[in-house]
């Protein structure tokens, strides 16, 4: 049977409307709402702007004798649950899309190999978009009841009495934080739940969930004014009266995205996003600028240390911070034009000299550059409050660390996250795998287990507190999920608590009243005991004190990337490498009298020597003359 071809003019009408749904698929996709977490990558289109230079970021000034903070007051109260969104590696939401970025890459690669693309993956089963959020009304029937009994698993852990972190991530984008009755009945079912640590988010794109900040105030059709609403301040207020902890969680490195600011005078983006004369943004392999900050740049760490010092400054009973894509986007980002310079000035590189993404040096250089800012923000933050926790959403998708192969996992070597290093050098307090998987797919199981046993076997001298993507899963595979997470391992190890992603969505189809249900149904089984919130023993009985000072010489002049040795009782501890900006610090060092030897960066000359005493808990500064 002969098949007949359409006549010219109907392919000729198909072709134009095969174009017309291209067009309109281009102007819908962008507009479609994303998720905020970490564990998912979007692209977002990025509009260079060329606006006025705004005053670069003051540096950092000699610092200052630390005066103890006395911690504020709990009354023995239980932590709050934090809540989780998509998965979190931190809580940013997806990074935005390449635009030329105003460094040119060379015609053609310097090494003999071409770049591969940049990598997009994503983690498993996570949608690339945020799906709106549920309709806040009663559901028709109650969340299924558990199919079989589930019990309370051993708790708690060894050495933590009778604290156990119970913890859910709350997104600013959705429901939860905008108003006094959403902060109410957040509390409401936190109680309900015999929860304790409530991981709320604060900064989202370069923006403040309140309103004293140096950045502006996020913007949300469902936000309260600011004239009689600040939404962080009345969170601590009644969290703090119900015995809850809250954990201000920052997106870190996702600045400039489809819905930010840029314009306002207060956004990074106005001034340093991609098109501007001095991007603090990064770029991929190509040259095209991608969204979010570059680690690399010198003036990202102090920027960075401004935000979260004037936050902790400004609401001094919040409890913790905790970091959400403090990470690459893609192993072919970081090629920011500073950041090229500096690691080519560092290895004695031609200035043409433009490294493969997968170039073992450049990849060391930029996981690096992300570890310097962890280590100063966590002894910066331990200046203003040694009790405030610090922690961060960390990837467990593209590879299992557990299978002895931490360094092939996309966290290593493709994003340059190096927590498990961050974990054993002690500048988190804890870590919240985001392990988002679905308890109904065999293979996503056993990835989930998996990675617990990888968390009961790496907290080294701090802590791990699993999150799991609640989102994902039924009410009764998050209780399956949450019971093996809090159970011993054949060792006996058990892990300190659990954090659930998200408030929206804690199960698959919630409703309003389906999420009251929910907590209740957690407060029955799992959560059947009260628990507070961990006290960390290195915060509650320290024995170890950190160090930090800004490196100069004999007349007080900034010494740029010093290295800096320190000896203690005629033994010498170690050599650190200091910033750009000269800031310099070391965790976890025995307390005692310790010289610090600042050296010159490139000929390790000795150019002056200075006296500092460490005590446990505390924050040593060393003089600068």
């Amino acid at each position: 049977m002969s098949t007949m071809k359409p006549s010219r003019p109907r392919r000729r009408l198909l072709f134009v409307r095969l174009i017309l749904l291209v067009g309109l698929f281009t102007l819908i996709v962008p507009s479609l709402p994303f998720m905020t977490h970490d564990s998912v990558q979007a692209q977002d289109p990025l509009i260079p702007l060329n606006p006025d230079d705004l005053p670069e970021v003051e540096p950092l000034q000699p610092l200052s004798p630390v005066t103890p903070i006395e911690p504020p007051p709990t009354d023995e109260e239980a932590e709050p649950a934090p809540e989780s969104e998509q998965p979190p590696e931190s809580s940013p939401e997806e990074e935005s899309a390449p635009s030329p970025e105003s460094e040119q890459p060379p015609e053609e690669p310097t090494n003999e190999e071409t770049a591969p693309a940049p990598e997009n993956e994503q983690p498993p089963d996570t949608p690339a978009e945020e799906e709106p959020a549920p309709a806040e009304n009663p559901p028709d029937e109650p969340p299924p009841a558990p199919e079989q009994p589930v019990h309370a698993p051993d708790a708690p852990p060894p050495g933590l009495g009778n604290m156990q972190m119970r913890a859910i991530w709350v997104e600013n984008g959705q429901v939860g934080l905008h108003t006094p009755q959403e902060i109410d009945e957040l509390v409401n079912n936190m109680v309900r739940a015999n929860a304790n640590t409530i991981i709320a988010q604060v900064r989202r794109h370069g923006d403040a969930m309140f309103n004293r900040s140096i950045e502006p105030r996020f913007r949300h059709p469902n936000l309260a004014p600011a004239e009689v609403f600040d939404p962080l301040a009345y969170l601590l207020e009644k969290a703090h009266a119900a015995n809850l902890k809250v954990h201000a969680w920052m997106v870190i490195s996702v600045v400039c995205q489809g819905n930010d600011q840029r314009g306002h005078p207060q956004h990074v983006c106005t001034h340093h996003g991609p098109g501007t004369a001095d991007p603090w943004t990064t770029a991929d392999y190509y040259g095209n600028q991608i969204g979010g900050l570059d680690f690399g740049h010198p003036a990202v760490a102090p920027y960075m240390e401004m935000i979260v010092q004037d936050m902790l400054k400004n609401y001094p009973t919040v409890d913790g911070v905790h970091y959400d894509f403090i990470r690459y986007g893609d192993v072919s980002y970081g090629y920011n034009g500073a950041s090229l310079s500096r690691f080519r000035e560092a290895h004695g590189l031609p200035s043409t000299y433009r490294p493969l993404p997968h170039d073992w040096l450049w990849g060391q250089w930029r996981r690096d550059a992300i570890t310097n800012l962890v280590r100063r923000l966590y002894i910066r933050i331990k200046q203003i409050d040694p009790t405030i926790e610090v922690s961060m959403a960390a990837i467990t998708w593209g590879g299992n660390g557990n299978q002895g192969d931490w360094q092939n996992s996309a966290a290593y070597s493709t994003l340059f996250q190096d927590w498990r290093a961050w974990l054993e050098e002690g500048i988190i307090d804890f870590a919240v795998p985001m392990h988002y998987f679905q308890e109904g797919v065999p293979q996503h199981r056993a990835w989930f287990d998996q990675w617990l046993a990888f968390d009961r076997q790496h907290a080294y001298n701090r802590a791990i507190v699993p999150g799991n993507g609640a989102w994902l899963n039924t009410a009764q595979q998050n209780l399956d999920q949450i019971n093996r997470a809090l159970s011993p391992d054949e060792a006996g190890r058990v892990l300190p608590g659990i954090a659930l992603y998200d408030y929206n969505t804690p199960m698959i189809g919630t409703t309003f009243e389906g999420r009251r249900q929910f907590m209740d149904l957690l407060r029955s089984t799992v959560f059947a005991s009260p628990a507070q919130a961990p006290e960390w023993p290195w915060i509650t009985n320290p024995t170890k004190g950190h160090i930090q000072g800004i490196a100069t010489d004999a007349n007080g002049v900034t010494i740029p990337n010093a290295l800096v040795g320190l000896i203690r009782n005629g033994v010498w501890v170690g050599d650190v490498r200091a910033q750009p900006d000269g800031w310099f610090g070391k965790v976890d060092v025995d307390p005692g009298l310790y010289y610090v030897v600042v050296k010159h960066p490139i000929t390790d000359e000795h150019l002056v020597e200075r006296q500092v005493l460490v005590e446990p808990g505390f924050v040593a500064n060393v003089p600068t003359q």
